[in-house]
């Protein structure tokens, strides 16, 4: 779509510069008798994916670069593991009910419903777009959900030909795309016997399947092998020779919330920190994704 946006720019204006005029009248009739006849614009090409979940995907993909729309899918420290599948997949029926309103002409009628505190399915954190966001939004969903309705954007100028859907292979990954690495962990504390005495083979049976007091510090990087942007949301499980914990989502900087979703810029990386205290002496942290979404993806005509 930003291929196609610039193009549009160059089609106004060559068009605004078009108009020149000639010292000599007659050289102008030479001109307008040996002239060629001027070829008629080329349609303005829109993206035709090859299924819903596809167009959503892509559309999803792009209003996630827009700082309100990151910042709502981002959202700390109100947000669970499958928050990000469930925020995008609201997104994306915003985008679509962007069509059921949206005529070609009234772009900023449409906009200005949306340029309001907007709750996406009555969650708890709204998402609050400023006026350049919610024109952008705007202007990506028609582009992908009801493309021949951008016929009379801008008054028609740069669409004289109309809309041609062209089907495209959408581009956006559908393999995961990152890594997670964790660093040993830094164990503090002590141990039962230190604070209570070895009892030799009689510990298991006094102190019970503890092994004392311990507090477990490490970091994890996230990296992200694509071209393209991610969010991510993770999970963590740690691990000590007597207990694993179950899988959850990594605590956030605010306490005991879950982390809020990464952002790793395309071949880069970002990074979190982990903390854990309990009987166990805690040995390693593992982590896996739970859900992820590509950013900037979009596919660009040609």
């Amino acid at each position: 779509m930003a291929a196609a946006t610039g193009a549009l720019l160059v089609t106004l204006l060559t068009a605004g510069c078009a108009g020149t005029s000639s010292a000599d009248p007659k050289a102008a009739d030479r001109t307008s008798a040996t002239a060629p006849t001027s070829e008629p614009a080329d349609p303005y090409l829109a993206p035709g994916y090859p299924t819903p979940a596809d167009a959503d995907t892509a559309f999803v993909s792009e209003v996630a670069a827009l700082d309100g729309v990151r910042a709502f899918l981002t959202r700390d420290p109100f947000i669970l593991p499958t928050d990000l599948t469930a925020a995008s997949a609201g997104i994306a029926r915003l985008g679509r009910g962007v069509c059921s309103s949206y005529t070609g002409a009234n772009i900023d009628s449409v906009a200005g419903k949306l340029l309001t505190t907007y709750e996406v399915d009555n969650t708890i954190d709204p998402m609050t777009l400023d006026p350049i966001d919610v024109t952008a939004f705007v202007v990506a969903a028609v582009g992908v959900y009801c493309p021949q309705k951008l016929v009379d954007l801008a008054q028609g100028a740069s669409m004289t030909d109309g809309v041609e859907v062209q089907p495209v292979t959408p581009r956006c990954p559908t393999e995961l795309p990152v890594t997670v690495t964790a660093s040993p962990i830094t164990l503090t504390g002590e141990s039962n016997t230190e604070l209570y005495g070895d009892l030799g083979e009689d510990n298991d049976l006094v102190y019970g399947d503890t092994d004392g007091m311990y507090d477990g510090d490490w970091t994890y990087t996230i990296t992200n092998t694509s071209d393209y942007d991610v969010l991510v949301m993770l999970e963590e499980q740690v691990a000590s020779p007597r207990y694993t914990t179950e899988w959850r989502a990594p605590e956030g900087d605010l306490g005991p919330s879950p982390h809020a979703p990464f952002y790793v810029p395309a071949r880069g990386t970002a990074t979190g920190t982990g903390n854990i205290s309990g009987v166990y002496a805690w040995q390693s942290a593992a982590y896996r994704v739970a859900t992820w979404l590509p950013v900037t993806c979009q596919v660009t005509l040609q």
